[in-house]
């Protein structure tokens, strides 16, 4: 679940960042349309925004086995090995829940994007 919609927006602004070097399923992502935003999201049985699944997992991690150019790691969270890579380093005060994921990592990117939104 996202925890609102800042939370979807820091995500959807993280996740255009990614490459297809990187991301497993960034050709499942694309827009449908020009111009059209990332299909990362979806809803819930209860109607709630959540990050898309592909297979029963979030499209943000990457499966065992991936392997392509550029790739941080052998699989995980695409969005981890994002933060990793650009080491983002800046601290955290209130972790929360990002997507579906709850990592430091993951937070570091995600207050960097946010602070690039305000």
């Amino acid at each position: 679940m996202y925890s609102d919609e800042d939370d979807e927006v820091r995500v959807a602004k993280a996740a255009k960042d990614l490459t297809r070097s990187m991301w497993q399923f960034f050709d499942e992502a694309r827009p449908k349309r020009d111009g059209g935003g990332l299909h990362i999201s979806e809803k819930d049985e209860d109607g709630e925004r959540k990050t898309r699944t592909i297979d029963g997992s979030c499209i943000f991690l990457n499966r065992k086995g991936h392997e392509a150019d550029g790739f941080t790691g052998s699989f995980g969270c695409v969005l981890h090995h994002l933060a990793q890579k650009k080491d983002a380093t800046s601290s955290i005060q209130n972790p929360t829940f990002v997507g579906n994921c709850l990592c430091e990592e993951v937070l570091k990117l995600v207050k960097l994007a946010n602070a690039n939104i305000q």
